[in-house]
């Protein structure tokens, strides 16, 4: 399972999170233990998204470029005893090699350097190519560049990219903190693309299948 977050929300200089993006990223475990908690004193494999085993992100090279991937990711691997793995954007599928399949990973980028690499794995997996953009539906023709709750799910055991949603931080203007808001969070996925391999040589386009579900 590869598990595809969006950095949390920005800072004005672009480079750090925001109020707003800290707490969503001191939140994320949350997440996971609230979209999984009917199957938490049941097997671990029938999760809904299970606990990464490895988290990937990219590589901040100066003070002027974006750390936010880095930011919304450690306390997380922190958490559950992870070194987070850093690479420039364009190279993380490319370092995957077939044992790295198996092993439930999460990459947080840029939404377009994360849609970009989707759609490289995609293909490496599967022979498929196609056109996806960030947000809640990925076969939209535009990115929702104001979505930073959308969780992209591809599922190597079902074959299926699925997303789910995050929860929305919400700041208690009377009280003057935030609160976590997990309305949004719903075990069945706002969205399914199921796929099938490709029965040719890799590369190919031919044979390919691909079944679009919106909910």
């Amino acid at each position: 399972m590869f598990i595809f977050i969006r950095h949390g929300e920005k800072a004005k200089d672009n480079i750090n999170l925001s109020d707003i993006g800290f707490v969503r990223r001191n939140n994320l475990k949350g997440f996971f233990d609230y979209i999984n908690k009917k199957h938490l004193t049941q097997n671990v494999d029938d999760c809904v998204i299970k606990l990464p085993k490895r988290i990937i992100t990219s590589k901040q090279e100066n003070n002027e470029v974006s750390d936010k991937p880095y930011q919304t990711v450690r306390v997380l691997a922190n958490q559950l005893n992870i070194n987070v793995e850093s690479y420039k954007a364009d190279n993380i599928v490319k370092s995957l090699k077939s044992k790295d399949l198996d092993i439930d990973t999460l990459i947080c980028l840029d939404h377009e350097q994360l849609v970009s690499e989707v759609e490289r794995l995609i293909y490496k997996i599967y022979n498929i190519k196609l056109e996806l953009h960030w947000g809640r539906h990925p076969r939209n023709k535009y990115h929702d560049n104001l979505d930073y709750t959308s969780v992209w799910v591809l599922d190597t055991e079902n074959n299926e990219l699925i997303v789910y949603s995050q929860f929305d931080v919400v700041y208690n203007q009377r009280y003057e903190y935030y609160n976590i808001d997990y309305l949004k969070i719903k075990e069945d996925p706002f969205f399914r693309i199921k796929l099938e391999k490709s029965s040719s040589m890799l590369g190919s386009l031919v044979n390919s299948v691909i079944t679009t579900i919106w909910w």
